[in-house]
């Protein structure tokens, strides 16, 4: 649910910066698009603690430690 919010945020500002086109590419490619719109709001603003890094950043922090949770209470004895 998280990731499709962040998506759809990516979404968002990926049509407001460039339109339709940008969105519907961002919108295809969820993983690559949000790294490129990170890079690009970097650039323009010179701010890389924005909104969508801080999302996607705390995104892929969960994952890793849902990964992790989850490997060791497969291999610990029952």
């Amino acid at each position: 649910m998280a990731g499709g919010i962040i998506h759809l945020y990516a979404t968002i500002l990926a049509f407001l910066a460039s339109g339709y086109v940008a969105a519907l590419i961002t919108f295809i490619a969820p993983f690559f698009a949000e790294l490129y719109w990170i890079v690009v709001i970097w650039s323009q603003t010179g701010v890389f603690w924005h909104g969508l890094t801080i999302a996607s950043i705390a995104y892929f922090v969960l994952c890793i430690m849902a990964i992790i949770a989850s490997v060791s209470a497969a291999s610990a004895p029952d």
